[in-house]
């Protein structure tokens, strides 16, 4: 990890835009992708307001000699004709691209049609009606010219979809009997590309705050994206935390406080947003804590404040939708029992049994429970065999907001 920046005011966003001069203690993580790329596309995880989307525009605007990196938030594409609108606009409008290439990749859009806005460059694009019968055979052709590009200069390509899980889900759920067809589909052809035109110059990054398996599930095909390594962003280390929560009290008029800030860190488990609602929490009310314990209380009081603002609905009930009626139910058994201490399988089943008052079925507990584990909720301490909450601040805030004993 490289150096720290002096100390600074830094003001809360608590969930809105961050400037990326702000953004530290990602350098790491971020290297770590760009040495996978050289050999894979990535999909990366990790619940909402966790710093995904800042950490890859970051990425995007510092990217390493001979990369390129465009990225876009897809969420709002319902299509498959949008989703390549929006991804040959970027490219289109990027200078890095030769005129000639840009101007090839013009020949497939239009000059009128409603606008696509793409962060950062700001392109209008859309495909012609002719393109818009076959959108895959125009996006092909337009990443064979990059890819050829590219190969002339030595240069690399990644391509960042935001929010990718979202607009794979619109597509599913566009039509009840078709729209999992057409899913699974966009997924085989991308596969595809990268199969035939991508080689080792053109990248993927597929982004999600819903993980990218619980769509995969609804699919009649599942396996077009075995290809893509799926890689987390994980809390701020500890340092870098510090960092953040000394500039961020600062940011509310406090002195710089070392200390208060390492209790916040431990309290907040690195995790940026939650570290920020503590420090509003401590703004607000005036009350600074000077113990672990009293850390803890501020978490549950800034947990009451985000449940009030609705801020926890995404961080934590993300998933709801993805499971069913009694999976769900089973679910939260499980994460209230973690909430309390760490537990072994059996120890989950013997609880989910007196819960439901009666026998359950040790294969589905284990199931519910990997996938909550997949969802990035739970983990497997394997040295103990127990099952646990991965962060130590979501556990905090999930026992808060079920009043829990």
């Amino acid at each position: 990890m490289t150096g720290l920046p002096a100390i600074r005011r830094i003001d809360l966003t608590l969930g809105g835009g961050v400037d990326l001069d702000d953004v530290v203690g990602r350098d790491d993580v971020i290297a770590n992708w760009w040495k996978a790329l050289e050999t894979r596309s990535l999909r990366v995880t990790e619940p909402r307001r966790f710093g995904k989307s800042t950490t890859l525009k970051l990425m995007a605007s510092r990217p390493p000699a001979g990369w390129i990196c465009l990225y876009n938030t897809v969420q709002d594409a319902s299509t498959v004709e949008r989703l390549i609108e929006l991804t040959l606009g970027m490219i289109q409008e990027h200078t890095s691209f030769s005129h000639k290439v840009r101007q090839k990749i013009r020949s497939f859009g239009q000059a009128v049609g409603p606008k696509v806005e793409v962060q950062k460059w700001g392109a209008t694009f859309e495909l012609a009606a002719d393109f818009r019968k076959t959108p895959f055979h125009a996006f092909e052709a337009a990443l064979a010219d990059v890819h050829a590009e590219l190969e002339k200069k030595d240069q690399r390509l990644v391509i960042v979809w935001d929010e990718f899980t979202d607009c794979l889900k619109k597509i599913r759920d566009s039509d009840p009997v078709a729209g999992p067809h057409q899913a699974a589909e966009t997924l085989s052809l991308f596969r595809a590309l990268r199969e035939r035109v991508c080689g080792r110059r053109i990248r993927w990054i597929l982004s999600g705050s819903v993980g990218l398996h619980h769509v995969l599930r609804s699919l009649p095909n599942a396996g077009s994206v075995n290809d893509v390594d799926t890689v987390a962003l994980g809390p701020l280390e500890p340092e870098p935390a510090k960092w953040l929560a000394r500039c961020l009290l600062l940011g509310q008029g406090r002195y710089d406080e070392p200390r208060l800030a390492a209790l916040l860190t431990k309290a907040s488990s690195g995790i940026p947003f939650v570290l920020e609602h503590m420090v509003a929490q401590i703004s607000a009310s005036g009350v600074a804590p000077a113990t672990e314990e009293e850390a803890q209380r501020t978490l549950t009081l800034a947990a009451d404040a985000m449940d009030a603002g609705e801020a926890m609905v995404p961080l934590l009930e993300r998933i709801r939708t993805y499971y069913s009626d009694d999976d769900w139910k089973a679910a939260l058994i499980i994460l209230d029992e973690l909430a309390a201490k760490p537990r072994k399988l059996s120890g989950l089943v013997e609880r989910m049994a007196t819960k439901l008052g009666r026998e359950v079925d040790e294969e589905w507990v284990r199931s519910i429970t990997e996938r909550l584990v997949e969802d990035r909720y739970l983990m497997f301490d394997r040295p103990a065999l127990r099952y646990t909450w991965l962060y130590g601040a979501f556990r905090g805030i999930w026992h808060a907001k079920r009043r829990l004993e």
